[in-house]
């Protein structure tokens, strides 16, 4: 993984990201806004049309890709907390 100091904040425009191709790698970061503490949070992901099970990532609600060929991506979110069931695909 990058050395977080080596990363750059890509803005997210009308839902989408375009990186640019010396970009490598591309770290996602998802939150669930709740009142139950962070530590029962958890946190799955999939690249749509192109992963078709879950990468679950647990508390830490990230997930780092690299080296993806150039292309158009979706990257499905999902959260729960406690003992609730996944959220819609975000």
């Amino acid at each position: 993984m990058a050395d977080s100091a080596q990363l750059q904040p890509r803005p997210l425009l009308d839902g989408l990201i375009t990186l640019q191709p010396d970009d490598r790698e591309l770290l996602v970061t998802a939150r669930l806004l709740t009142h139950v503490g962070r530590n029962s949070q958890r946190y799955r992901f999939r690249l749509r049309d192109h992963e078709q099970d879950w990468f679950e990532v647990g508390v830490d609600g990230q997930r780092s890709l690299a080296g993806l060929p150039a292309g158009h991506y979706v990257m499905e979110v999902q959260a729960r907390s406690g003992q609730s069931g996944w959220s819609e695909s975000t």
